[in-house]
């Protein structure tokens, strides 16, 4: 109100001046300027209602993208959830079927069935990444015990393969490292599955190196490299977008694309580099904290006597020959590496070496006379290699042999093998105080499992009223047990973690009869919870047994 009197006021004062105005061009140059003037008064008018308005539409284009953000993830985790559901029911559905029907079935059917399982598994992650369900965690882990299952998920996913897998690990890199570990696995499965996925024969290498950053941060790089036909420039571009194929009914992407999630959220970077005919390198760059920047040496023998060893070692693949001889010269072994040609072609003088690794194909008649004969007379220890991917499970140890190493190996399972092949007594493989305190005087034994035949859910019933604690984080693993063992009368408790599991041991409620532990888990991985277990006398004969994951054409569960 107030501004149209002040209008009304300087226009009846420019109506009173223009009237004393006698000349007639000064009248016309007056009127001009009280156009121009009422023209800009009417456009600063319509500018502050415009931008009132603006500022409306603003508001209001905001609530509704909040409300279809809100929308969105709303639907996403009700996408999950069902997912998550629909899992369920078909694990439970093929679960239920008598074993006498199910082995019935033609394979189409049965791979059709464990397909869906894979699919719903990578929907899952998918739908969690895009819900915010995905967390980051901070926490101390065995980056060995990462590697271990790794390398277990997939050399079982893809048994009888004739890719060479490799690990290359410098010597310099932290057994023992705090971050997110299982997050860490589910990137170098995903990434490793997609590679194998893209071979028929050749090789695989997985190279970790390290990089100091600052404080106790550094930077690990995991470089995978495959020998295959590599990849053009347009298939990189569309490698991490998740998509239908409708020709072949399968979804891909969607692994590639939560390993790239991950590792964004985890403040890491991923770059793949590829040229047609020559293969493709994935690197992927994470910080993670170190427990004790001081520590040069992660891996202490404990006893002077096993170092300096020579060591003799033929595979048939030459790389893994020489990333094994890496592990061996941390130890400062002096080791030879010969390719399998030429040890074949030619008979070495193996009389000077300690140690004689070879791959088991090798150890023909000629061979094996020959190492017996050394034997008569020294110190030999032989070492049968084989490979995770080909080895049979039912397959014995040569007699020739002391010890066998499967590969994919790390720098924590050569350790493990020099202390055990001769024998030496010690309380684990860990060397921080706290640890050595904790642990001494626990020994470990280890012998082969023989898988027995013909195991159907009412076998189970053997164990009615027994008491089983289950050491899993993985809900939809938990109920997968529950759903097998509990039928059969067997009364069950959860444990999300390691150090859920110690504490329901320790408490005074149950007393349980065995123990199913997953390796890998948040807070307490499963190597740690047994052996903080097996330090107390009253657990010494309580049966453990490690969860482990199958093969992808027996099922797609642990």
């Amino acid at each position: 109100m107030r501004k149209t009197i002040w209008i009304f006021l300087a226009g009846f004062v420019s109506f009173l001046y223009a009237g004393m105005l006698t000349d007639v061009k000064e009248i016309e140059t007056f009127w001009v300027w009280i156009a121009l003037f009422t023209l800009g008064i009417i456009g600063i008018v319509i500018l502050f209602l415009s931008s009132k308005q603006m500022i409306k539409i603003q508001k209001l284009h905001k609530k509704m993208f909040d409300k279809q953000l809100e929308m969105e993830q709303a639907q996403n985790l009700f996408l999950a959830n069902m997912s998550e559901n629909i899992h369920e029911i078909v694990e439970k559905t093929f679960i239920e079927i008598p074993d006498n029907i199910k082995n019935a079935l033609p394979a189409d059917i049965v791979n059709e069935e464990h397909r869906l399982l894979d699919v719903t598994n990578a929907l899952i992650e998918f739908l969690r990444l895009k819900s915010k369900k995905v967390e980051i965690i901070n926490e101390k882990f065995n980056l060995n015990n990462v590697l271990n299952e790794v390398a277990g998920s997939t050399c079982s996913s893809f048994k009888g393969s004739n890719v060479e897998l490799i690990f290359d690990i410098d010597n310099n890199i932290p057994r023992y490292l705090i971050g997110d570990p299982l997050n860490l696995e589910k990137i170098l499965t995903d990434v490793l599955e997609y590679t194998m996925n893209q071979l028929f024969e050749g090789e695989v290498k997985l190279e970790i190196t390290m990089f100091a950053t600052y404080e106790k941060k550094i930077e690990l790089q995991f470089k995978l490299t495959d020998t295959g036909v590599g990849l053009s420039s347009e298939q990189i571009e569309t490698l991490f977008i998740p998509s239908y194929d409708e020709k072949s009914n399968e979804y891909t992407g969607l692994r590639l694309f939560v390993a790239k999630e991950l590792i964004s959220m985890m403040n890491g970077e991923l770059v793949v580099q590829s040229k047609l005919g020559k293969g493709t390198t994935f690197t992927l760059s994470l910080p993670f904290e170190i427990i004790d920047p001081s520590n040069k040496r992660n891996y202490r023998l404990p006893e002077k006597i096993l170092t300096a060893k020579k060591v003799f070692i033929v595979d048939n693949n030459y790389n893994s020959a020489l990333s094994i001889k890496k592990m061996f010269s941390y130890f400062k072994h002096d080791v030879k590496v010969v390719a399998k040609e030429e040890f074949i072609k030619n008979m070495y003088n193996l009389v000077p070496y300690d140690i004689i690794i070879l791959e088991e194909s090798l150890l023909n008649i000629r061979t094996v006379d020959y190492l017996t004969r050394i034997k008569k007379d020294k110190e030999l220890k032989v070492i049968v290699l084989n490979s995770l991917l080909q080895k049979n499970e039912n397959s014995s140890l040569h007699p020739i042999a002391d010890r066998a190493l499967v590969k994919p190996l790390n720098q924590e399972r050569i350790f493990e093998l020099i202390v055990d092949m001769y024998e030496i007594k010690m309380s684990g493989v860990l060397n921080e105080k706290e640890e050595e305190t904790l642990f001494k005087g626990v020994v470990a034994h280890q012998t082969s499992i023989v898988e027995t035949p013909h195991i159907i859910q009412e076998s189970f019933s053997d164990f009615n009223g027994m008491h089983l604690l289950i050491v899993e984080d993985n809900i939809i693993n938990q109920k997968v047990l529950t759903n097998i063992l509990k039928p059969s009368g067997i009364k069950i408790q959860i444990a999300n973690n390691g150090q859920e599991a110690i504490d329901l041991l320790k408490g005074d409620q149950e007393k349980f009869d065995l123990v199913l532990m997953d390796i890998n888990m948040p807070v307490m991985d499963g190597y740690m919870a047994t052996q903080m277990i097996r330090s107390e006398s009253e657990f010494d004969t309580l049966p453990i047994v490690a969860l482990v994951i199958l093969p992808k054409t027996q099922s797609s569960q642990k």
